[in-house]
């Protein structure tokens, strides 16, 4: 992918959550997982991580977070290994809207967007 993509907040819902494990095989990414299980005390916050071909770095991202990641290099290959099928009917995905892109191409949640999502 070309430097810069971005591949918008997205998580599937049950019956067909999944857990993912993310790596990059080539180029680098910035990788955001953002916690949006209601009865969590971190509901609302998001890690963020640089993954890269030359840091080795995976990320495990459990069902019940919103999962995005911006590209970082021309040419970078991202990969996911994914816990379930994902059935294209139950996946959800946060408009751009309701993200921020900041001037290091983070993507985040707006704070009120966190709390407004309809995430049951």
């Amino acid at each position: 992918m070309k430097k810069s993509t971005i591949r918008g907040l997205h998580f599937q819902s049950p019956p067909s959550a999944q857990d993912k494990l993310v790596r990059v095989g080539q180029g680098s990414v910035m990788d955001v997982a953002v916690d949006i299980r209601k009865s969590s005390k971190y509901f609302g916050k998001y890690f963020k991580v640089k993954l890269s071909a030359e840091n080795r770095k995976q990320l495990f991202i459990p069902k019940g977070f919103l999962h995005g990641f911006v590209s970082l290099e021309d040419n970078t290959e991202q990969a996911e290994t994914v816990s379930e099928k994902e059935p294209k009917a139950v996946k959800i995905e946060v408009s751009l809207d309701m993200a921020r892109v900041d001037a290091d191409g983070l993507v985040t949640l707006a704070g009120r967007a966190a709390k407004g999502a309809t995430i049951e």
